[in-house]
């Protein structure tokens, strides 16, 4: 193991400074004695203080790595190996602004940073559309998912701005079976609008650059979340970043998405006659 000399260096040069300190007293006044003695004594306690944080974190390495040398099965030992990698490798990413969720945190997660938004602040969203009209379903179906609309529906009743793409394809406004309108789809997207949601809808035949397609949620200017491929709706992965330069990545992507998009109504407009249904609110941008 690498020998930290931290603790050595620290208590030398504590030495030295107070070795110093020494000479110059008698040569000043009562009161810069004092001032000199004070000053000594906060030298002393920095470094009692540091040495006793050095000395926990080196026990704390130390009783980590004892027990790593108590496992004498070799696969468990790998096993342990493997989660010291692990958690070293998401240290590193939490230094970067990176925080990975398992799927039984992805919702929890955006619904924290959706109740935390205020009056006037923006969300921009990406959601898409893998497996057909059970990926718009799943707003209906899935827990977690509903819960998180619902707090989408108290942030824009608060003030705050939210933008919503849905990257489908067009069958996906279909019902696979009667291949007539899917009700069920059409109305979860009239409900996201009706609530003061921006939706815009993007069909995925007409995208030019299939790689800007990804789902991601724009938190203001300094955090987005990043999702992996959607399983019905449900993602098995999200990565918070904090990085600004990660996040004005997400942004102009999010730009870019819109661009191939179009308002709600148009797009229902053409697919479905208007006299089958009403108008909803002022749409996407």
């Amino acid at each position: 193991m690498k020998q930290d000399y931290s603790l050595e260096i620290a208590e030398i040069s504590a030495t030295v400074v107070l070795s110093l300190l020494s000479l110059i007293v008698p040569n000043v006044s009562i009161e810069g004695t004092f001032i000199v003695a004070s000053f000594g004594t906060l030298i002393a306690l920095g470094t009692f203080m540091l040495k006793r944080e050095l000395t926990r974190q080196f026990t704390e390495k130390l009783e980590l790595w004892k027990l790593l040398s108590e496992i004498t099965d070799g696969e468990l030992r790998q096993a342990g190996l493997l989660i010291i990698s692990d958690a070293r490798d998401r240290m590193r990413k939490l230094s970067k602004g990176l925080i990975e969720l398992g799927t039984e945190d992805v919702y929890s997660s955006a619904i924290a940073k959706m109740r935390a938004t205020r009056k006037g602040e923006t969300v921009l969203a990406v959601h898409t559309s893998q497996e057909g009209p059970q990926y718009l379903h799943a707003w209906e179906d899935f827990t977690p998912l509903r819960n998180y609309y619902t707090e989408n529906k108290k942030a824009t009743e608060r003030g705050v701005v939210i933008e919503r793409v849905f990257v489908i394809r067009r069958s996906d406004l279909l019902d696979p079976v009667t291949g007539h309108k899917d009700e069920k789809s059409i109305r979860i997207l009239k409900e996201h609008q009706a609530s003061g949601i921006n939706v815009t809808v993007a069909f995925m035949e007409d995208m030019l650059d299939t790689s800007l397609v990804q789902d991601l949620i724009v938190f203001g200017t300094s955090v987005v979340e990043t999702h992996e491929m959607a399983l019905g709706g449900r993602y098995h992965q999200v990565t918070v970043h904090r990085d600004k330069a990660e996040v004005d990545f997400c942004m102009d992507r999010f730009h870019k998405l819109k661009v191939f998009g179009r308002p709600l109504d148009v797009v229902l407009n053409e697919m479905i006659p208007s006299s089958e249904h009403p108008q909803t609110g002022n749409g996407g941008a």
